[in-house]
């Protein structure tokens, strides 16, 4: 097994993964908020959001400070015998964050005194901050990448993120232009101008508010938001659909293998009882293991990190049976590499009585019957294991084994069973033990 200081370790580094995650995420939420009121403050001088500001201006702030100890450490453990690679290291995104840190928190001081340094220069410096927009693409790609939500969702999420944050500066947009009436409130003029940007992004266009003929500028702006919303809706045609298709992959590959399962049966015409029971096989994969095939994803991975997610996950198993205890750590990460994953349905016999053993099976999941001459004698569960007696002795079967409900089992072939005894003395002679008190256990 693996020690338990490595375990810990993992556990520790799983912990600030997941924080880093988090942190990553509600930075995404503060550049969106930031998206959203910096350009208000530039648009209508909008005061209530000053403490937002100031919000947003801290996390900056602390991101910042969060990112260059994140570069350091990648220097020295990544790039430390590399001094162009320091300097590349250190000079991308560390300095846009401080950048962005040091325009959000001068920004929040001219919200609040709109007299430091005259709102001319403030509208540029205003802007700065924004250029933490460029990052989220990165963040959201991190977030996919490490989070167990569906992918799909995620760029829908990412989608409507910048759908929401393109309408609002556009809106803000046809303000500063002076396309707005100005005797309305500030809440009034934001919702004319928002309910503008929508209509016109959308293609829809009612009308009801147009551009002044006389205004060039307001003429353009209107070309260009009707243009960037002919192909923001050409985009949502084409992706999106996709997008919703995908939301569920691995569901529609189910449910066009059952598709394809009930052709075969059908033309085949096998009896409705045997038809059922295949597809009840198929909903069991589907409603246990999310796939329609036992075929592990191991296969795919390299050697050595295949070997360790088998380690993961049949360390229950491993724990449970006596012929595996204080076993060392090569001899457990050569037997995960010879079981096989099998799935029997209710009713189902694993092991007859009378038949010549060629296996013996370790229980993942699932209840049996212990069955002799008819009889049960016995019942088993989850951790239960079976069969070794005929593989020992090289003799018949002594009992059946029948299935109460589903069960995932691992089967161990004589073969492979026979080597390990070979390679590894002690492992022969615990099995001759264990075997020895059961027997006369059951006597």
């Amino acid at each position: 097994m693996e020690p338990l200081s490595v375990e810990n370790n993992n556990s520790v580094d799983d912990v600030k993964r997941n924080i880093a995650l988090i942190w990553d995420l509600f930075v995404v939420v503060m550049v969106f908020l930031a998206g959203m009121i910096i350009p208000i403050s530039i648009a209508i001088n909008a005061q209530g959001v000053l403490w937002p500001a100031g919000i947003v201006a801290l996390v900056f702030t602390v991101d910042a400070a969060i990112k260059i100890q994140r570069k350091r450490q990648a220097m020295t453990t990544q790039v430390r015998a590399h001094e162009l690679g320091r300097w590349r290291l250190a000079s991308t995104w560390p300095r846009v964050d401080l950048i962005s840190a040091a325009a959000a928190l001068m920004v929040f001081y001219w919200m609040g005194n709109g007299e430091w340094l005259g709102r001319e220069w403030m509208v540029f410096v205003s802007l700065v901050p924004l250029s933490k927009l460029l990052k989220s693409g990165a963040i959201f790609n991190n977030l996919q990448e490490n989070l167990s939500a569906n992918p799909s969702i995620l760029r829908l999420v990412f989608f409507l993120f910048w759908i929401v944050l393109a309408a609002h500066i556009i809106s803000l947009g046809w303000i500063l232009i002076g396309a707005v009436p100005e005797a309305l409130s500030a809440k009034q003029t934001y919702t004319t101008a928002l309910y503008w940007s929508v209509t016109t992004l959308s293609t829809v266009g009612y009308g009801d508010i147009t551009p002044d003929k006389n205004s060039t500028i307001q003429v353009v702006f209107t070309m260009v938001v009707m243009l960037l919303g002919v192909g923001m809706y050409s985009y949502i045609i084409g992706n999106v659909a996709t997008v919703i298709t995908n939301l569920d992959a691995a569901k529609a590959d189910y449910l066009n293998k059952l598709e394809e399962i009930n052709l075969y049966l059908k033309t085949r015409s096998i009896p409705p009882a045997l038809q059922e029971r295949v597809r009840n096989y198929y909903r069991y994969l589907w409603e246990t293991h999310k796939s329609t095939s036992t075929r592990s994803i191991l296969e795919e991975l390299p050697h050595a990190l295949g070997i360790d997610i088998a380690l993961f996950l049949n360390k229950n198993i491993l724990d449970k049976v006596p012929y595996f205890t204080n076993a060392d750590d090569l001899f457990i990460r050569e037997i995960v590499q010879v079981m096989e994953l099998i799935i029997f349905l209710p009713g189902d016999y694993i092991i007859r009585q009378g038949e010549y053993g060629d296996s013996m099976y370790f229980m993942s999941s699932g209840e049996i019957d212990v069955i002799i001459d008819g009889e049960i004698v016995a019942q088993g569960e989850a951790g239960s294991f079976f069969g070794e007696g005929a593989l020992i002795r090289d003799e018949k079967r002594n009992a059946s084994i029948q299935t109460r409900t589903y069960c995932d089992v691992y089967r161990l072939s004589k073969q492979s069973f026979d080597d390990l005894r070979r390679k590894y003395p002690d492992f022969d002679q615990h099995v001759n033990e264990v075997f020895s008190r059961r027997m006369d256990e059951n006597l």
